[in-house]
This record gives C-alpha cells, sequence and structure tokens, in this order.
C-alpha cells in the first residue's frame, strides 16, 4: 500500500516537473520574440505617418440664442515608419466646411507641423507622436451669426489632409560573381545587411533585385512597389497650400537621391523607359530603376558588395468626418 502511495506521488512530481518546464519554455519563447532588440522589431511594415481622428461627439442641436463654439475633434499622427519627417516638408489642411459659417476667412485651414517627426530604428522601438486638438491648435469655430443663417440642419465633411516628404532607405548585400551574366532575383529582405524587413518601413518598398556584372562594370535592375493604399507624389517646389490638389504630373512619381554600391556612386540611374532621372509608378504601383556602377578592379572571384539607396516621395493621406448641426 504503502510503495503505491509513493509511486503515486512520484508520477505527480514528475507531471508538475514537466508542467513547470513547458511554461517555462513558452516564457522564453514569448519574452524572445517580443524583445526590442529582435532584427525586424520596429523596422518592418509598410506605414509612414498614421492620422487617428478622435471626436467627442458629431452632432450638434443649436438656436438662434446660441453662442460661437468648436466642432470639438483632436488629430493624432505617428510615425510608424523609419524615415524622420522634416517639419518644413510637412503640413495637415482641413477643409470641407463654409467659411461664411465658421471663424475662418476661407475655406480650408492651414495648420503647419511645428516640430520633425522622428521615425522608428533598431534602438527605437516608437516614433514621434504629435496631436492637434480644436480650439487648442486650429480654432475652428461656428460663430453665433453663421448659427442665424443655418435654417434647418446644416451638414457637413471634415476632409483632414496630410502631406508629407518622406523616404525608403535600403542597405543590402548584393552578391557579385566573375564575368558570367547573373540573373538573380533576391527578396531583399533575406539578404539585408541593417536587418530591414521587406519593406523597409516606408509605404515604397525595394522588392527584387537583378544583377548584371561583367569585368568591373555593374547593371543592377531594382523593382519598386507601393504597399500602401496612400498617393505617393514628388514635386520639386512642396507648397503648405496645395495639400489636397496635388497635380496630375506628380502623381505616381519618386526620387533616386542616392545610388551606391560599396561607396561607388552610381554612373547613371535610369527609370523604366530609360529617358532622363524622372521615375515612376504604373498603374499596378510597380516601378523600377536601373542603375549602372564602375568598380576599381575587376572581378576575379565572387564578392559580396552593399548597396546603398535612397528613394524620397511626398506622401499623402486623408480621412473625413461627417457632422451635422440641427436648429432647434
Amino acid at each position: 500500500m504503502s510503495c503505491s502511495c509513493f509511486g503515486t506521488i512520484k508520477t505527480m512530481k514528475l507531471k508538475y516537473l514537466s508542467l513547470m518546464i513547458l511554461v517555462a519554455l513558452v516564457f522564453i519563447t514569448s519574452c524572445t520574440s517580443n524583445s526590442p532588440s529582435s532584427s525586424s522589431q520596429g523596422l518592418s511594415g509598410f506605414k509612414a505617418l498614421v492620422m487617428e481622428l478622435r471626436i467627442p461627439k458629431s452632432d450638434f442641436f443649436v438656436s438662434d440664442s446660441s453662442t460661437d463654439f468648436e466642432i470639438p475633434f483632436n488629430i493624432i499622427i505617428k510615425n510608424e515608419g523609419t524615415s524622420t519627417v522634416s517639419k518644413n516638408n510637412a503640413v495637415l489642411q482641413i477643409s470641407g466646411f463654409d467659411p461664411s459659417l465658421f471663424s475662418k476667412a476661407e475655406s480650408k485651414v492651414v495648420i503647419p507641423i511645428n516640430q520633425d517627426i522622428e521615425g522608428r530604428s533598431t534602438n527605437r522601438a516608437f516614433g514621434d507622436i504629435i496631436v492637434f486638438s480644436n480650439p487648442k491648435d486650429i480654432d475652428l469655430k461656428l460663430t453665433k451669426e453663421g448659427i442665424k443663417n443655418i435654417k434647418d440642419r446644416y451638414e457637413f465633411d471634415l476632409f483632414y489632409n496630410l502631406c508629407y516628404k518622406y523616404k525608403t532607405s535600403l542597405s543590402s548585400s548584393i552578391k557579385l560573381n566573375p564575368l558570367n551574366t547573373l540573373n538573380l532575383v533576391n527578396d531583399v529582405s533575406n539578404q539585408n545587411s541593417v536587418s530591414y524587413s521587406q519593406g523597409q518601413g516606408a509605404p515604397l518598398a525595394v522588392t527584387r533585385i537583378d544583377v548584371f556584372s561583367t569585368n568591373n562594370k555593374v547593371l543592377l535592375t531594382i523593382y519598386v512597389e507601393k504597399k500602401s493604399g496612400k498617393l505617393i507624389y514628388y514635386t520639386d517646389s512642396f507648397s503648405t497650400k496645395d495639400c489636397g490638389s496635388v497635380e496630375f504630373s506628380s502623381r505616381n512619381k519618386f526620387k533616386v537621391s542616392k545610388a551606391s554600391l560599396s561607396g561607388k556612386i552610381a554612373e547613371d540611374c535610369v527609370g523604366k523607359d530609360k529617358k532622363g532621372k524622372e521615375f515612376y509608378l504604373d498603374e499596378s504601383g510597380r516601378g523600377q530603376i536601373t542603375c549602372t556602377f564602375s568598380l576599381d578592379d575587376e572581378i576575379n572571384s565572387p564578392i559580396t558588395s552593399i548597396l546603398s539607396l535612397d528613394l524620397e516621395y511626398y506622401v499623402f493621406d486623408s480621412i473625413s468626418q461627417r457632422f451635422s448641426v440641427r436648429k432647434i
């Protein structure tokens, strides 16, 4: 009888020990997968600036005796990408209201971004967050005189447009073989030397690189793709007043601001049509860059070189909210 009890206790101890080991393994795995030092943590994804709209209410009741009041809302802007947005290249614009009813003389309010918005990095798990609120930063009021001009109901959509300059930065290892034609199709996520995941933390991503090398010449065909539903465009004269009216000729356009192979600047980079320095995305959001590099020496044995590439462009983003003002 005593032996039976001893065997039961021993079995229970073994089961308890096994359970504790399993719990410990799950805990260790969870900590490892969620660690900020993970190679792709904070750098993956295809987002840049993200807008969130917070409103306590959207329906209002007024009478002829009502005084001026603000349309309450908060706009939260987060940088969920890896590029820092300069305050000189970003603007928030609010439109959609009748200026004759409000305290503004024009039909749009331009709110300058008063600080640089830092992105994420391997040492920075989260990018900057800024908040704009009415009336503190915007001061959009429905006036007493405007209320008197409302007959029964006034419904309107406020549009919150955000325009800003962004950058895709890539540093990727490229394999070069001597005196032969390579047709390597490489996933950037598998060969990136700075632990960027595919997307490089930006809405425009490098997805594939084809390599052609002979003697001391290297030709890279770099394929890019828009991974976000936001409008990408490029202009040489960014205006804080024109957000929301992007010219058709500027849409789906980007610029190559840097291209080097192990420190050697590209002799030439051209777009898909091989004309000029303008680079476009097609209707499906895909584009192509072809860059030529000259190395100091001939390639006599397989080597690995580092491609550094910066793509610049502007992003247009917009959200809207309907408001209703009823006369009682």
